[in-house]
């Protein structure tokens, strides 16, 4: 009997259970052509001192990727998520110029943070030239 119950658990375990069963993969992509050194800065405005700033550096013509698996039930994963749940981020252009966005749910596409646009499992959000020409001058304090 007890080797009976050994063989049928093996056999649960070894014909019941897949590695993939219920795990969503998530592929996020940030890149830079904007013809700018983008310094982007993740915060949390409601939560600093348990979200401190996150820091990411792209040179003109980089780009980075971050790729996340989520398991039952899923979770809706955006690119709050890429930058490590910050609701903010502030894209800088070469410490002169600034862009500000806000994790929100609205009708522009041109916010990585914009979560009713940017939740699928592929991502990709591509500063341009035309961000950088948007953003505006700070006279380099830009943080």
């Amino acid at each position: 009997m007890r080797c009976r119950l050994i063989c049928l658990s093996f056999c649960l375990i070894l014909f019941g259970c897949k590695e993939d069963d219920g795990v969503t993969t998530y592929t996020y992509t940030i890149e830079n052509h904007s013809g700018a050194e983008v310094k982007i800065i993740g915060y949390s405005k409601t939560s600093t001192s348990v979200f401190p700033p996150l820091i990411i550096y792209l040179k003109d013509g980089e780009h980075m990727t971050k790729t996340h698996q989520d398991g039952l039930p899923p979770n809706p994963y955006d690119f709050s998520d890429f930058f490590e749940r910050r609701d903010s981020i502030r894209v800088v252009f070469d410490n002169s110029k600034a862009l500000v966005y806000l994790g929100e749910c609205s009708e522009n596409k041109r916010n990585p943070l914009n979560f009713c646009v940017y939740h699928s499992t592929v991502e990709n959000f591509v500063i341009t030239e035309e961000d950088y020409q948007n953003a505006e001058d700070c006279d380099g304090d830009c943080e």
